[in-house]
């Protein structure tokens, strides 16, 4: 945990609406463009979401489901997975499979009916493609170190909500251009004086 960034990320307010329907039709999208992904799993496919959630958010400005993710051991971690899950097969539109992948067993889910992404708007479906192809190599350790670098993942609280807030902090340092022009702001400003 950074320092003082905890009370910082505490006062983050900014709670989206959840849309259970466009989750488990989001689920079912990621799980079907994944079938061929002997990779795919319940590990992944929370990765997956949260990434497509937090670039939403980023670049539309609403995430495409506004489910809340927790900072897990693992990395973020939609808390309505599992009983959305549950739901799909209850409908049964999908099912959770156990997999072997490489002598460890993954849950899967497989999609049981063909998927209407005519929920998803045309931005929202190119930013589901932009992260299932950025991460199609991946296997869950690899998404979970990955998800460990994002600064929604290191500035919160283990077990706690990450705020889509967050979607805006980078973890990559500031250009030279950036530096200049923060502190030829920070001198018109008199916060620092020009002798420095």
């Amino acid at each position: 945990m950074r320092p003082c960034y905890s009370q910082c990320v505490a006062e983050l307010t900014i709670t989206p609406n959840y849309d259970s329907e466009r989750f488990r039709r989001l689920a079912l999208y990621i799980a079907s463009r994944s079938s061929n992904d002997p990779a795919f799993g319940k590990t992944k496919l929370a990765k997956l979401l949260f990434y497509r959630d937090f670039l939403a958010y980023g670049e539309l400005g609403s995430p495409i489901t506004g489910a809340t993710y927790s900072k897990f051991p693992y990395g973020p971690f939609p808390r309505v997975l599992s009983d959305e899950l549950n739901k799909l097969e209850d409908l049964g539109e999908g099912v959770v499979v156990p997999a072997d992948y490489f002598g460890q067993e993954q849950e899967r889910l497989v999609a049981l009916k063909e998927i209407d992404a005519a929920i998803f708007s045309s931005p929202e479906i190119s930013i589901v493609e932009q992260v299932l192809e950025a991460l199609r190599d991946e296997d869950a350790a690899g998404v979970a170190r990955l998800s460990h670098l994002e600064p929604a993942w290191q500035f919160v609280e283990e077990w706690k909500a990450i705020p889509y807030e967050l979607a805006f902090v980078s973890g990559d340092p500031p250009s030279e251009e950036a530096l200049r022009v923060g502190e030829e702001v920070a001198e018109r400003l008199g916060l620092v004086s020009s002798a420095q």
